[in-house]
């Protein structure tokens, strides 16, 4: 059965490979709460194609427990922390692939 009224937001795993300090390659993933727009607003933002401007749209929370500090202590979600995230590379693609998955449903292989 398919509900026609969705939910404003809608949960999903934000995946994200970086290289550490050794060379190796570090995955990672938090869960993002991503509100969930209109087709015609998801159309705009797609044409505009600036992935800071949508991030700053879909981007409402981060489930409680997935942000970590260099100290282990979670990371409350906030304008300060999400302009932290932000800074790290590939991030903002990261971000946005995630919620064009969660949109269409399609769970990504690492």
């Amino acid at each position: 059965m398919f509900q026609l009224k969705q939910t404003d937001t809608f949960l999903w795993p934000v995946k994200i490979a970086t290289a550490n300090e050794k060379g190796d390659v570090v995955k990672s993933e938090f869960r993002a709460i991503f509100k969930r727009l209109p087709v015609a607003e998801v159309d705009n933002m797609i044409s505009l194609g600036n992935d800071l401007a949508g991030v700053n749209k879909v981007l409402v929370g981060w489930h409680d427990d997935d942000v970590k500090d260099e100290h282990g202590q979670t990371v409350p979600f906030n304008p300060q922390s999400v302009a932290q995230l932000l800074q790290v590379a590939g991030m903002t693609g990261s971000i946005m692939r995630a919620y064009f998955d969660g949109l269409h449903g399609i769970e990504r292989k690492n």
